[in-house]
């Protein structure tokens, strides 16, 4: 039973990294982008106009995290069924939550690494200085 419950932990955390980096991190943003433009091509040919159909769909599921996701988990779950026992899997698998997990706290724990438009600047707003006066008042 524990071996179950931790394959379906890995498998949640490798589902959601793995989505995460398909449909919202830069570091696929060109091939994101490269997907978007295949989709705006014009074509005379039905495969073409076929092909297009498919690059605009796959263009719609990598911009959108929901839709992500079940692709994702789809694949995740195949290969979790399959290979739970395969050490490298695990390995990855560790990997992929160990990732996502970092991220959440680092989001939750460092306010820096939040979007710059949420961060709170803790600073008073007007700064008291306190200066002597020759008769002993500040």
């Amino acid at each position: 039973m524990a071996e179950i419950v931790i394959t379906f932990l890995l498998a949640l955390g490798t589902t959601a990294r793995l989505t995460r980096l398909v449909a919202q991190d830069t570091l696929l943003a060109p091939w994101r982008e490269k997907l978007v433009r295949a989709a705006h091509r014009r074509s005379e040919t039905a495969a073409g106009r076929a092909v297009r159909c498919v690059m605009q769909l796959a263009a719609e599921i990598v911009h959108c995290t929901w839709c992500a996701s079940v692709w994702v988990a789809a694949v995740v779950t195949v290969v979790a069924y399959y290979f739970a026992d395969n050490a490298a899997v695990r390995i990855l698998a560790v990997l992929f939550t160990l990732s996502y997990l970092t991220g959440l706290l680092a989001t939750w724990l460092d306010p820096a690494e939040r979007d710059p438009r949420e961060i709170v600047h803790h600073f008073p707003t007007e700064l008291r200085i306190t200066t002597s006066s020759a008769d002993g008042k500040s």
